[in-house]
């Protein structure tokens, strides 16, 4: 089966979706990843160097490097929570990894020109609009909220 490629910024990193594909240059994913985690609730701040690649860590290996950050003892201290399956973080894997999937492919279609951003007044919130006549709006599904055991970095 030969790999499409939905958006692509480099060969570092590949998720899969079928014989559809993302591919990232390392930069890229790391901001993707974190911006997940704020949409996920689970951090409200900027990751350290040493937090970030174990979040990369978690989602590419499924495991945790060693020396631990802070970051990644949260991890393991409510991975039960987190697990939400049979593999370590797969739940909370899951929801990071579909949240960046959609995000790229979201981003590749904006820079196609295949969708728009509109500024719904009403609800005050941006939409994404399919760029034909009738600019439908596209329907983004929920994400769950981790905010109950978010990671906090203590000052």
């Amino acid at each position: 089966m030969e790999k499409k490629y939905l958006y692509y910024s480099g060969e570092e990193i590949e998720f899969f979706a079928g014989e559809n594909a993302v591919s990232f240059n390392e930069d890229d994913f790391k901001q993707r990843i974190e911006y997940a985690a704020k949409k996920l609730k689970f951090i409200d701040s900027t990751l350290e160097e040493d937090e970030l690649d174990d979040l990369v860590c978690v989602l590419t290996n499924q495991e945790i490097a060693d020396p631990p950050s802070a970051l990644a003892e949260h991890l393991e201290e409510n991975q039960d929570v987190l697990r939400g399956g049979s593999t370590m973080f797969s739940s909370f894997a899951y929801w990071m990894k579909r949240l960046i999937f959609r995000e790229a492919v979201l981003d590749q279609k904006l820079l196609d020109g295949e969708l728009d951003v509109d500024f719904d007044p009403k609800a005050g919130v941006f939409t994404y609009v399919q760029v034909d006549a009738e600019r439908t709006v596209l329907e983004l599904t929920p994400t769950p909220s981790w905010e109950h055991i978010a990671y906090r970095r203590e000052s």
